[in-house]
């Protein structure tokens, strides 16, 4: 397929998705409400990834988000916008216009260590963005400098490699906020930090999340007594294959 230009798009050529698989989709089921609710008052396509329920990568399914997001510029969206299932999309959040730049096609907003938070990451179809995206999935098993290292997913490869990376533009941040309660913000992103502690699930999400994740986590363990655990870069190839063909709206639609 022909790209169309990224310079000319529709409010349809604009994804905006979240992962939230092993039961996350219940545990932050009202925040992930909020970023329907933003792609629906922009016209944008919006995806909640909520399968499979059972995820032998555990919290390792985080890197599903960068092949996806691949697979959907790929395919031909224009602009694919990624948002962490535990952010909460505020009203006045303004369209992905305001912030786009000409000669820019990679935004992302620090987080509270001070590093480049991957919760929320805008990609704009260029050659530059689908590089990026390649390089850092290409170098899932590559092993990171310390300073870069967060222990686990995907987002110490990103702050690794947006360091030299020219097409990269950085959010203010309040299109990320994970670190300060105070702050007047677009985004309010309850990750691992100072935030955490400011969301709480309705007792009936929390307790099917309960039921969902438990034997999630039961059945990984017994599975990695029998094997190892599995490798990322020979699980996701597969686990994005399937997902892009579950959830249809990630192939763009002309």
């Amino acid at each position: 397929m022909k790209l169309p230009q990224a310079t000319s798009c529709k409010p349809g050529d604009t994804l905006v998705f979240s992962v939230a698989v092993n039961g996350y989709h219940w545990r932050y089921r009202r925040l992930l409400r909020t970023q329907k609710q933003y792609a629906d008052r922009h016209g944008y396509t919006h995806v909640v990834i909520d399968r499979p329920l059972f995820s032998m990568l555990g919290n390792e399914t985080a890197w599903l988000k960068l092949s996806v997001a691949l697979r959907a510029l790929e395919s031909g969206y224009q602009r694919v916008f990624y948002i962490d299932a535990d952010a909460e999309v505020r009203e006045t959040t303004p369209a992905l216009e305001a912030i786009v730049e000409a000669d820019k096609s990679i935004y992302a907003a620090r987080g509270y260590s001070d590093r480049i938070n991957s919760g929320v990451l805008l990609f704009v179809n260029t050659p530059a963005s689908r590089a990026f995206l390649d390089k850092v999935i290409d170098n899932i098993d590559t092993p990171l400098p310390l300073e870069d290292d967060v222990g686990w997913g995907e987002n110490g490869h990103i702050i690794h490699f947006l360091r030299n990376e020219a097409a990269f533009c950085e959010l203010p941040a309040s299109w990320n906020n994970n670190h300060s309660p105070d702050l007047n913000d677009y985004i309010r992103h309850y990750s691992a930090g100072p935030l955490r502690e400011y969301y709480s699930p309705a007792w009936q999400d929390r307790v099917a999340f309960i039921g969902l994740s438990w034997p999630a986590r039961l059945l990984r363990a017994i599975h990695r007594l029998a094997s190892p655990a599995p490798q990322v870069s020979s699980v996701l190839p597969i686990l994005t294959a399937r997902t892009v063909k579950r959830f249809r709206n990630l192939q763009y639609r002309v």
